[in-house]
């Protein structure tokens, strides 16, 4: 899902599923890559632990790098999961997924 301008309020992100202002990051993904289809190196970070290993599951960019952003809404049970992609030297940004059952 793209984000709109449903899913900014001036520059704050609002949850993408009820509009909801009040949003917190949880785990975060970093996907990593020294050059195109490389070895990827892959580090997850949650509020109990850090992760680091070479693994490609859930990397939101198929050949470069990618980051994941898991939140929480104060308004409504969606965890929106916010993905920050690169392909051809550009960068996106889009949710990945919004709701329980999507993730």
């Amino acid at each position: 899902m793209e984000i709109s301008t449903n899913s900014l309020n001036n520059d704050e992100l609002v949850c993408p599923n009820c509009g909801g202002e009040n949003l917190h990051h949880g785990t975060v993904t970093v996907y990593e890559r020294d050059r195109e289809d490389s070895a990827t190196g892959r580090i997850v970070s949650t509020e109990d632990y850090v992760v680091a290993n070479t693994s490609m599951k859930g990397n939101p960019s198929a050949r470069r790098n990618g980051l994941l952003i898991g939140f929480k809404c104060e308004h409504c049970d969606a965890d929106p999961v916010l993905a920050i992609t690169q392909h051809k030297g550009c960068t996106y940004f889009h949710w990945a997924s919004y709701r329980k059952d999507e993730a």
